[in-house]
């Protein structure tokens, strides 16, 4: 859809309702409602769940409403499109279909979905936080970890999406929401099915044959050069490159590829190598490499799978832990877990050592007690021998005294 959902509180407990409920036959009308109607005439499709409060955003293609539900008291943003025609029908209903099988903490959930003649719905969470695109518009850039974490998400989103058997198809910032820390993949309206996957009942219920694509749609900065092309059948590794694309621009602040037509930006991502990383500041060479292995022009040369590259940037997102061991700090980059691990163990050899120590020292004094001073040796207080100095030495009277030099010689010499 050409609009983002802005959203607030995530409802991770709703139950979906059937996609596609059929309002009563007197709330429908052969050529829509009014403009002025509109928002009146979804609150009859939505009644009783929804309750419709107000509009927040409107385009050329759809309005996002704020609505609550009545029984949670939570919000939620309905994405309404009026006078839809065919294809924009048949792109809901894919994508209503595939969200509602989606369930990943990652991605935004589907909580219900309706049509009439007049008009086609869908219903999600309302998520305050705005887009990827809101926040790189506000602070340009990311930092290399924020960058990162962001990344580990939606890599492992798009890994349970593809598991499903669902090509995302255009993976942007425009469609990625952020509540707090937490990231949402969302719009799954140019999705694709894979030619061949165990789910392959997924769209049956729009009457779409599971092998079936659709006319190739995304955006023109973030499609992997086979989406250029117009593969009708893209596998995962597509949604990858396109992950990537979005990486170099959260750390550089614009995509690698950019142009002043649509016809150059394709050319671009069919033959320009991207730009490399590797050697940019402030960016971890793990992290570096990473993309710029899944900005490969050939699919076989990217990485397998998205949970290879969730598993790939997980070690980015461990903190650094600083411990100190002695005289010197070992930094470990084990994580939080390990860290306290490794602070106990240090703790606790610190402990023992200490404990051996006075040991030492009370055993020492013992024998410093129990033997009397040999005759013809004295304390020089005054002087400090380059042999026996910094040494624990006995004095005439019993006591112990540290940094006294130790001179051998008779009473009479001494003397």
């Amino acid at each position: 859809m050409a609009h983002s959902i802005r959203s607030t509180a995530i409802v991770t407990l709703m139950q979906l309702h059937t996609p596609f409920s059929s309002p009563p036959e007197q709330q429908s009308s052969s050529h829509g409602p009014p403009a002025l109607d509109l928002a009146a005439h979804l609150q009859l499709l939505l009644a009783p769940r929804f309750v419709v409060e107000r509009e927040l955003a409107g385009g050329a293609m759809s309005t996002v409403y704020l609505a609550r539900d009545t029984s949670s008291r939570l919000p939620v943003a309905v994405k309404l499109i009026a006078d839809p025609d065919p294809d924009e029908r048949a792109r809901f209903r894919r994508e209503a279909a595939v969200t509602a099988r989606l369930r990943h903490p990652n991605i935004l959930p589907l909580l219900d979905a309706g049509e009439d003649p007049a008009l086609i719905y869908l219903v999600t969470p309302f998520v305050n936080g705005g887009s990827l695109r809101d926040r790189l518009d506000r602070q340009g850039t990311l930092t290399a970890r924020e960058a990162a974490r962001i990344l580990h998400a939606l890599a492992s989103a798009l890994a349970h999406s593809h598991a499903h058997g669902i090509i995302h198809g255009d993976v942007k910032p425009e469609n990625i929401l952020l509540a707090g820390d937490h990231v949402l993949l969302a719009d799954f309206g140019a999705a694709r099915l894979l030619a061949s996957t165990r789910h392959g009942t997924i769209n049956r219920a729009s009457g779409e044959h599971p092998a079936a694509a659709s006319p190739t749609v995304g955006t023109p900065r973030y499609m992997s050069p086979e989406q250029a092309l117009g593969d009708p059948h893209p596998d995962p590794r597509s949604d990858i490159y396109s992950l990537a694309v979005v990486g170099v621009e959260l750390l550089t602040g614009r995509p690698p590829f950019s142009a002043p037509t649509t016809r150059a930006i394709l050319l671009a991502h069919l033959s320009k190598p991207a730009p490399s990383l590797v050697t940019r500041t402030g960016v971890p060479l793990r992290l570096a490499r990473i993309l710029d292995t899944s900005l490969r022009k050939r699919p076989d040369d990217r990485p397998p799978s998205a949970a290879v590259v969730a598993r790939e940037l997980a070690p980015l997102l461990e903190r650094p832990i600083i411990i100190p061991f002695g005289p010197a700090l070992v930094v470990s980059r084990r994580g939080v877990a390990a860290g306290r691990r490794v602070g106990r163990l240090a703790g606790v050899v610190t402990a023992v050592s200490l404990s051996i120590a006075t040991v030492a020292a009370a055993l020492l004094l013992l024998v410093g007690l129990a033997t009397p001073t040999p005759d013809g040796v004295r304390v020089a207080r005054g002087g400090v021998d380059s042999a026996a100095s910094d040494v624990v030495a006995p004095t005439s009277c019993g006591s112990t005294r540290i940094g006294d030099a130790v001179t051998a010689g008779s009473r009479g010499r001494a003397g």
